[in-house]
């Protein structure tokens, strides 16, 4: 598989340069196989927006916080969520924590939630969205403060 990336008003250019290459018979001094097809797929760029927690202030204990981590891409990239620099892994939490991906809106954006359904002081600490596709990795960060 090969992959190109550049912006959106080039791609009449690329799907060329690939009709030109399957004339040919080959990519560069790579050569095709006889009957090769090269197929176009043309995808969203990966771009995190924002990192959002749906309260202001300290986080009251044991009060319910979500994080939001809104992103534009494809259904292919993948979200991970991180506390002080350690993967959040809500399936052996010892709390009642959830993750959810929610469908794509309107704007081509997808949005991931990071739940805690009662904070404490343990939840303390900097979260930071990771946002992932094809190997290329965007992050942002916000810090919760909990109060008592």
């Amino acid at each position: 598989m090969f992959q190109f990336f550049g912006p959106k008003f080039d791609a009449a250019r690329v799907r060329e340069a690939m009709e030109k290459m399957t004339e040919r018979g080959r990519i560069g001094n790579i050569s095709l196989a006889p009957g090769t097809k090269l197929s176009f797929r043309q995808d969203v760029g990966l771009m995190l927006q924002s990192v959002v927690i749906n309260q202001k202030g300290p986080i009251r204990e044991n009060t319910e916080f979500i994080l939001s981590c809104v992103a534009q891409g494809s259904s292919t990239m993948s979200f991970r969520w991180y506390k002080n620099g350690y993967f959040v892994n809500v399936t052996k939490a010892t709390r009642n924590m959830w993750t959810r991906l929610l469908p794509l809106d309107s704007k081509d954006h997808y949005t991931a939630l990071l739940g805690i359904n009662r904070a404490n002081r343990l939840d303390e600490g900097i979260y930071t969205c990771q946002v992932g596709k094809w190997g290329h990795n965007e992050a942002q960060i916000g810090g919760i403060a909990v109060g008592w």
